[in-house]
């Protein structure tokens, strides 16, 4: 078996016929076929949680954080999401710790609430205040992503079939 390119990859995206599309690079920022598609995208989100604080100063992460201002220093928007936030003593040592202060900051939903969903086949979304609070955190993504003169306010009153839907897939 033939190891998987950038060239498969940017087919694969081509047949997508989707305004956005969510492509999960993991740790391989660096890798030359992640990279490339990166340097084609339209907008990264670098999402990073406080599991492993020290991780910030690991050599992997300081190339993998790179290619962020690389992108960036070609005029390119790149961002980062902190996901998974938690009112903790040291979280603003890790906010600040971060290479790029938050687009957005999406709290840390409650554990049972996630295997709740996933074990009744729902999406943790169909919970109207954890949806709400969602979008709430993730305004400074939305912002950026939904045209300028869609009215966003409309976000918390549409439900199944509706731009949330698409968002969250509710």
């Amino acid at each position: 078996m033939r190891e998987w390119t950038a060239d498969d990859t940017l087919k694969m995206l081509y047949h997508i016929k989707a305004p956005i599309v969510l492509l999960d690079v993991s740790h391989k920022w660096t890798e030359p076929s992640v990279r490339e598609i990166c340097v084609g995208a339209d907008e990264i989100l670098f999402i990073v949680d406080p599991l492993l604080p020290i991780r910030f100063f690991r050599k992997e992460t300081k190339r993998n954080t790179d290619v962020i201002f690389e992108i960036r220093n070609m005029n390119k928007s790149a961002n980062i999401i902190a996901n998974r936030d938690v009112k903790v003593p040291n979280r603003n040592e890790w906010l600040k710790s971060l290479p790029l202060t938050p687009l957005s900051v999406i709290p840390e939903f409650p554990y049972h609430e996630v295997i709740k969903s996933i074990w009744s086949n729902t999406f943790i979304t169909d919970n109207e205040d954890i949806r709400n609070e969602l979008i709430y955190s993730l305004y400074g993504v939305i912002n950026l992503l939904v045209p300028k003169d869609f009215p966003i306010k409309r976000l918390k009153k549409q439900h199944r079939g509706g731009l949330i839907s698409k968002f969250f897939g509710g």
